[in-house]
């Protein structure tokens, strides 16, 4: 329920759920309720007063009070490192009195839910993000959010808030890992709403490259798929790396058509290396290649055709072995064999 829905609904049956407030007045649960009391202009609103002893109680009744809350990722994580702060505090209290405690089982205390783990694991499962790995990638993210602020990027912290709120926490950590001046191309195009994701921003670069790219490429050359192994929204084709094709023309949007021999697929130009002046061998090799590639082969012809198509020049061996391979799949087969 947003606050809208909540105003809405305090208006309808003109009544609040008491807030719980400490001594001094301030909210442990029952922001949103304050503020629909607030939009509402009401002048006083029920509340429970509570005392606690120290500021660790006063913040476990907090995150307490909180978890029922629909919360986003970015907040969850917040959540989480509030109760591993918890625990540390409550970790350093059993060693000042001499008392050794596994951690999991002080943690089971706290969430009362009997279950045993690292810290990390506990508090992501608590407050909804998973595992512990996936808490920790979201809070390397949460991190950089901080540090955007900081250093007086509103903007690019606003785009990292919607990646890893909207998107997925995978895609605000893979962005994450890359290179500085690509973050930047990356958060600056989201930013502005020219793209949503970062796939989508990473897709919108490669195509303003190829546009701005001067190379060319005619029906019959040949190229080497060369695509960025750091883009880490590159397209599925990133496993043709390092194979040759032929160029067959163009195809949508000015990309480039190459024949894989197994498939057709579009490049961006910038994507391919043209192989200069090929030797008449490898023009040889890489015609029987193609179209033994079309063919329904096996595991271990797959491999050898493999292996060729990722060379340049070719060994007797290499050759001796291509040679056998044809004439085994050219052979003409019997009837039901």
């Amino acid at each position: 329920m947003n606050i809208g829905e909540l105003v809405e609904q305090i208006q309808l049956s003109n009544w609040i759920n008491p807030i719980l407030i400490t001594p001094k007045q301030i909210i442990v649960s029952g922001h949103r309720r304050w503020q629909a009391a607030l939009q509402l202009n009401w002048d006083s609103i029920p509340v429970e007063i509570r005392a606690f002893p120290n500021r660790l109680s006063e913040l476990e009744a907090l995150l307490s009070e909180n978890l029922a809350r629909s919360k986003t990722r970015e907040q969850k994580v917040r959540e989480a490192n509030s109760w591993k702060e918890v625990e540390s505090a409550r970790a350093k209290q059993r060693q000042e009195a001499g008392i050794k405690i596994d951690e999991s089982d002080n943690l089971m205390d706290i969430f009362s839910e009997g279950r045993k783990g690292t810290t990390r694991d506990l508090v992501a499962a608590k407050v909804g993000l998973g595992s512990g790995v996936t808490y920790t990638k979201a809070a390397k993210v949460v991190t950089q959010i901080d540090g955007e602020i900081q250093a007086g990027n509103e903007e690019w912290a606003e785009a990292w808030r919607s990646i890893l709120n909207t998107v997925s926490i995978q895609a605000a950590y893979s962005l994450l890992k890359l290179p500085r001046k690509q973050q930047k191309q990356i958060l600056d195009l989201i930013a502005t709403g020219a793209a949503r994701t970062p796939k989508e921003a990473a897709l919108l670069l490669a195509e303003e490259a190829s546009l701005d790219d001067p190379r060319l490429f005619v029906s019959g050359d040949f190229a080497v798929v060369n695509i960025d192994p750091n883009l880490t929204f590159a397209p599925s084709d990133l496993r043709w790396n390092g194979y040759w094709g032929r160029v067959e023309g163009t195809g949508t949007s000015g990309l480039i058509v190459l024949n894989l021999g197994s498939e057709m697929l579009q490049f961006y130009s910038r994507d391919l290396v043209e192989i200069d002046e090929p030797s008449d061998e490898f023009l040889q090799v890489a015609s029987k290649v193609l179209r033994l590639r079309s063919l329904d082969l096996d595991e271990l012809e797959i491999a050898l055709l493999d292996v060729l198509q990722q060379r340049l020049e070719f060994t007797p061996r290499q050759l001796l072995h291509l040679e056998y391979l044809e004439k085994v799949l050219t052979l003409p087969r019997l009837p039901g064999a």
